[in-house]
């Protein structure tokens, strides 16, 4: 092989690099600036829809038995698997039944966020207040949003994993709620 072939293999293959890794950055970046787009986008549903919820009384205030707040838990659960990692992804996540129902342009997505409001019905029977309940209907409107836009909307829809949002949300809540519940020792206060 000659000299001349031998630069020009080397060039393609520092071409090759460069492009697969700008492919990378530009990924990285796109994921970066839609995840704090959609945050931004939760946080104001969240805070237009809290003063109505509050009003309208949603949030369950009766008391929940541990057996019925562990069985609600493990609904909460199943479902955000079934709807987000029902096909686990070899890199992370997976695609679930929200992101195959989302194929079928607009009405997927409708059943899709009819589906993911069990989620929301369960975290109210949990005893969640409304500033967490309107979080969770936020994050589901955000991922409807989300879907309706063709293919790229798909795509991310994937990557946005709304029901698995809305469960660490609500395991947040059950941590605080737990830790403020624990009993303290008067020899060690705060």
């Amino acid at each position: 092989m000659s000299l001349a072939v031998k630069i020009l293999l080397v060039l393609l293959a520092v071409a090759i690099l460069a492009a697969v890794a700008v492919a990378l950055v530009w990924r990285w970046l796109a994921m970066r600036i839609a995840r704090r787009l959609a945050a931004m986008t939760e946080r104001h549903l969240a805070t237009a829809l809290d003063p109505h919820l509050s009003r309208a009384g949603i949030a369950y205030t009766g008391e929940v038995s541990p057996a019925r707040r562990a069985a609600y838990l493990a609904d909460i659960e199943r479902m955000a698997a079934m709807m987000d990692r029902l096909i686990p992804l070899p890199f992370g996540g997976g695609i679930g039944l929200d992101a195959l129902l989302g194929l079928v342009p607009g009405i997927g997505d409708a059943i899709s966020l009819g589906l993911s409001g069990f989620i929301v019905v369960r975290a109210a029977q949990l005893g969640v207040p409304s500033t967490v309940i309107s979080t969770l209907i936020a994050i589901q409107l955000t991922d409807f949003v989300i879907g309706l836009v063709p293919v790229i909307g798909d795509i991310a829809d994937v990557a946005y994993q709304a029901d698995m949002r809305s469960l660490a949300v609500i395991r947040a809540w059950l941590a605080t709620t737990a830790a403020s519940e624990r009993p303290r020792d008067p020899r060690h206060p705060g």
